[in-house]
């Protein structure tokens, strides 16, 4: 449940009556309807999901669907203020103290304990509120214990002892000598992680205390042991999901996060350029948990040829093709730290086994559960279950410090967790991530975090990725500065949509989808909450059916960015729209952009009790779409579409758009159905006559302001109106 303190805040801005002199409210009133009736009713819900039960975020927006502004803008504000203020790091802990190279003090950017304070609101907002860090630094004293002499080797033989394999005399002897070896840095910064991935160890073991630990001990069958898909039989979907005990790893992922980011600073901060570390491996160890391997100057090759526990390497343009993934039963906690260099993350392939590629499910009708893992490729396979800031089961982090880096995984990576957390912090660089499925910030029962902290970057993946979350899944895509480009590949088609198989069913790009049964066992699982803020930039999204802010069945997907002249493209369900009960919204805040939606049910369109929602603050903005679209509702469903100011052109077919209501049927015409469309400001140009600057239309026959029967609702206006008026507080 959300936490108290968020309700509140919440209730506060919930309180605010509309003002009265305000020409939306007028022309809402004359066409039947008030703000107060905009919304989508709980009794309504449970009548159509078999009493699935809405998680608080979009609970609270289908109750207040005008708030949808001012909670995305919330999100920013938080997640910016975590990742971008400039902080000073106090350097007094002696886990600072004695390091060669170290200044007195650092002004850094973001939170001194790094994304552990983004994980502590994504649990927020995915109703698993855990906070570590709300007393303080929650690993200060790790940092203590971390800067006494032979910390690391105590780690270490920690780690051995929890495991009933206790180091000998002989053994313990030969893993002090070597880590005093080590340059002083990388072995506080190695003692920090371990101290911490301990305890991470403790966490892990609860989480997973009711859940059958022989089905999940084989580590290369965990994707499909622990996927939910559309098969007939979800009863152990359910039971494992309802046994799985997330907060625990949600807590102890917090700690990693904020131990990982603080050993990666000390790193950093004591680098001397004109002292470069000795090339090669520096120190390796193999412990019951997964190697511990620590590399320094030098182009090293890091291979997959078993798990890893810890990586840091302090230099160099490296090829990692494992780690920072923690993956089974043995392997619960992976961090990797690479320090500088270009560097290349890239799984390697296996040729596919015989009879293993499962084929696409049937789907039932075109607007039916998006088939996200029934229809994999069928050119080989990942080695390796998951990789670089990946979690099954588990805590993955990779923190890159420096450098252009490459990232190429086929599925699971790059900020993905599946009953697990992974975490993936890039801090500088022009990056490029490639990967064809559930990857780039992707969550399954768990959480996936991508963050890249600037840099001109590349996304590119087929569905399921660049902030996508599934069944209890949290998701983030976070990226701070630079021209980015966002493509959920649409020209090879390998995941044909049920809505159209020349597209692939996409999901990224700000995507939330639950698991589909009403068809099946009638056992439907809700789905999470996945957010794409890109904060800086003129960017480029591109897509094909299901993305840039979508959701779908009891899933909440949000697209925010916050600056720059940017493009969007996509096909179906795109640009703020959503199918079955649930979210979708895009917020652009300044910028010249362009939309473009090719087919359906796109830009601040709400289908089948849900919520659409797309808002465009300023800048002269160009939209063209087809059908169903700009502030269209069918079936139940809300559509809302905003453009707050600047000269803008709307090129949209007549009929089905720019504040559109179709009729609903069944026991969805006892139903409000709202489509509205409002242009805020400027000198606007429409394709269609009943449309312009100083009118309001309907969607009557003849696009009058009628009145229409039933519980149908529509409602286009341009006008000129006082932004600060725009964003009602309904109730």
């Amino acid at each position: 449940m959300m936490n108290i303190v968020f309700l509140a805040v919440l209730a506060a801005h919930s309180a605010l009556p509309a003002p009265t002199d305000d020409p939306l409210c007028a022309a809402l009133e004359q066409a039947g309807i008030s703000r107060e009736r905009i919304r989508i009713a709980r009794a309504d819900l449970d009548r159509l999901t078999n009493r699935a039960a809405p998680g608080g975020v979009l609970a609270f927006l289908f109750d207040e669907p005008f708030q949808t502004k001012w909670f995305m803008q919330h999100v920013r504000d938080e997640l910016l203020a975590d990742l971008a203020a400039a902080t000073e790091l106090r350097l007094e802990s002696p886990f600072w103290t004695g390091i060669p190279g170290l200044p007195e003090s650092a002004t850094i950017s973001g939170s001194p304990l790094g994304a552990a304070e983004a994980i502590s609101r994504l649990s927020r907002w995915g109703d698993r509120v855990v906070r570590r860090t709300l007393l303080g630094n929650p690993v200060a004293s790790d940092m203590e214990r971390a800067a006494k002499p032979e910390a690391l080797a105590e780690a270490i033989a920690a780690l051995h002892a929890r495991a009933g394999a206790n180091l000998n005399e002989s053994q313990r002897a030969e893993l002090t000598r070597r880590a005093a070896r080590l340059p002083l840095r990388a072995q506080r910064a190695a003692a920090l992680v371990l101290l911490v991935a301990d305890r991470t160890v403790t966490a892990r073991d609860r989480a997973i205390r009711k859940l059958d630990r022989a089905a999940l001990s084989d580590a290369s069958r965990l994707n499909e042991t622990l996927s939910f898909d559309t098969s007939e039989e979800s009863a152990a979907d359910r039971d494992r999901l309802e046994a799985f005990e997330l907060g625990h790893l949600l807590s102890s992922s917090q700690e990693l996060a904020a131990a990982a980011h603080l050993a990666a600073k000390l790193l950093v901060l004591s680098a001397r350029p004109h002292q470069a570390p000795p090339r090669g491996e520096l120190f390796r160890w193999d412990t019951p948990c997964g190697r511990v391997l620590i590399n320094g100057n030098g182009a090293d090759v890091i291979r997959d040829d078993g798990p890893y526990l810890l990586i840091i390497d302090l230099g160099g343009n490296d090829t990692y093709h494992a780690g920072g993934a923690a993956c089974g039963l043995d392997n619960p906690v992976s961090v990797l730290i690479d320090v500088a260099g270009d560097d290349r993350y890239m799984t390697r392939d296996k040729a596919p086994a015989t009879g293993t590629t499962r084929a696409p499910t049937t789907q039932p009708r075109n607007d039916a559960a998006p088939a996200l893992s029934t229809s994999r490729p069928t050119d080989g396979a990942q080695a390796i279950p998951c990789a670089f800031g990946a979690g099954i089961l588990g805590v993955g982090i990779l923190i890159d410090c420096a450098g252009n880096d490459a990232y190429d995984v086929r599925e699971c990576g790059q900020g993905f967790g599946l009953f697990g957390v992974g975490l993936l912090d890039d801090w500088a660089g022009d990056d490029s991530y490639s990967a064809v499925s559930e990857s780039q910030a992707a969550g399954v029962a768990g959480m996936g975090l991508l963050i890249d902290r600037g840099g001109n970057d590349a996304y590119r993946s087929f569905t399921a990725s660049q902030a996508f979350a599934g069944v209890s899944g949290m998701a983030a895509l976070i990226d701070l500065a630079g021209d980015d480009r966002y493509l959920a590949e649409d020209t090879e088609i390998r995941f044909a949509s049920a809505q159209s198989p020349q597209h692939n069913n996409s999901m990224c790009q700000g995507a939330a989808v639950g698991l589909r049964a009403d068809y099946l066992d009638g056992y439907s699982l809700p789905g999470g909450v996945a957010i794409l803020l890109d904060a800086a930039g003129d960017d480029d999204y591109s897509c094909g059916v299901f993305g840039q802010g979508t959701g779908y069945w009891l899933g909440a997907g949000f697209l925010i960015d916050a600056a720059g002249n940017d493009k969007y493209a996509g096909v179906w369900y795109v640009q703020g729209a959503a199918a079955h009960f649930a979210l979708g919204a895009l917020l652009d805040e300044s910028g010249d952009d362009s939309y473009t939606a090719t087919m359906a049910t796109s830009q601040g369109t709400g289908h089948d009790l849900s919520l659409g929602f797309l808002a465009d603050l300023s800048g002269n903005d160009v939209y063209r779409a087809a059908g169903l679209t700009m502030g269209s509702g069918n079936e139940g469903g809300i559509g809302i579409a905003i453009d707050a100011a600047g000269d803008d052109r709307y090129e949209t077919p007549a009929e089905a758009s720019l504040g559109w209501v179709n009729a609903p049927t069944g026991v969805r015409a006892t139903m409000p159905t709202v489509g509205l469309f409002l242009d805020a400001g400027g000198r606007d140009t429409y394709s269609q006559p009943f449309a312009g600057d100083g009118r309001r239309w309907g969607a009557a026959p003849d696009r009058s302001a009628d009145r229409l029967p039933g519980h149908r609702f529509a409602l286009g206006l341009d006008c000129e109106i006082d932004v600060q008026n725009l964003w009602p507080r309904a109730r």
